[in-house]
C-alpha cells in the first residue's frame, strides 16, 4: 500500500512539475494570434516565436508600426511569404491609353492615373465613351504574380461605389492614396509579405513595404 502511494505521489509530482513547466515554457515560445481579416481563410494561427520564415508561401506574423491608413501604433498582421531576401521585385503597369495611344503626362503622371481610376467608378461610361483604358500596376516577384497594386485604399474604393457613407473618415486626401512598392532586389533581413486576395493590404503597396525580420513575431506551425 506504501509503495503504491509513493507511486502515484510521484507521479502528480511529475504531472504538477510539467504543468508549471508549459504554463512557463509554452506561452515563452508560442503564440495563438487571432486573424480578422478577409485575406487569408484562417480564424486564427499557432505560432512559433522568433521562427523566421525560410520559403515562401509560409504563413508568418509580424508587426506593422504607426501606420497612417491603419490608425494604430502597432498591430500584428498575418500574412504569407510573397518574397526572400535576394529576390527581384518587378512593377508593370499603370499606363492610361485614350484611343490605343498611351497617354503621358509626366508633371502630374500619378494624379493623371489616380483621376482615371477614380473616373472607373464615378464615369464608367464616359470612359468607355472616349475609349480610355488603364493598365493595372501588377507587382511580381521573382516572376511570379503577386497581384494589382490599387491607386486608394479600399474604404475609398466602397464609397465611390455607394457602399459606404464615410465621409468624416475620408476628409484627410493624403491617407486615401496608395503606391506601389519600388522594383528591385529584396534586401537581407527582409521580406515581401502577401496573400493572394484582391484587397489584400500588404508589401506590394510602399506604405506596408518590405517586412524587416526585426519585426517578426514568428512563423505559423498550425492554422485553422
Amino acid at each position: 500500500m506504501k509503495k503504491l502511494n509513493r507511486k502515484k505521489l510521484s507521479t502528480g509530482i511529475l504531472i504538477v512539475f510539467f504543468a508549471i513547466v508549459g504554463i512557463w515554457v509554452i506561452p515563452a515560445n508560442f503564440e495563438i494570434v487571432p486573424n480578422y481579416s478577409e485575406s487569408l481563410p484562417y480564424k486564427w494561427v499557432l505560432v512559433k516565436k522568433g521562427l523566421i520564415p525560410s520559403k515562401r508561401d509560409q504563413v508568418f506574423v509580424f508587426y506593422v508600426k504607426n501606420n497612417p491608413q491603419l490608425d494604430v501604433e502597432k498591430i500584428k498582421f498575418i500574412k504569407l511569404v510573397g518574397g526572400l531576401p535576394g529576390d527581384d521585385i518587378e512593377v508593370k503597369g499603370g499606363e492610361v491609353y485614350y484611343d490605343g495611344i498611351e497617354v503621358k503626362d509626366e508633371k502630374n503622371e500619378l494624379d493623371f492615373y489616380y483621376g482615371f481610376n477614380l473616373a472607373k467608378f464615378t464615369h464608367p461610361q464616359e470612359l468607355e465613351k472616349r475609349k480610355v483604358t488603364i493598365k493595372d500596376k501588377e507587382v511580381k516577384v521573382s516572376g511570379n504574380l503577386i497581384g494589382v497594386a490599387k491607386p486608394f485604399i479600399k474604404k475609398f474604393e466602397d464609397f465611390l461605389k455607394g457602399n459606404s457613407s464615410l465621409k468624416d473618415e475620408l476628409k484627410d486626401q493624403k491617407n486615401l492614396r496608395l503606391h506601389a512598392i519600388f522594383p528591385g532586389v529584396i534586401p537581407p533581413h527582409k521580406f515581401f509579405a502577401y496573400t493572394p486576395h484582391k484587397d489584400s493590404f500588404d508589401s506590394r503597396y510602399q506604405e506596408i513595404g518590405l517586412i524587416d525580420e526585426k519585426d517578426i513575431i514568428g512563423t505559423a506551425i498550425l492554422t485553422y
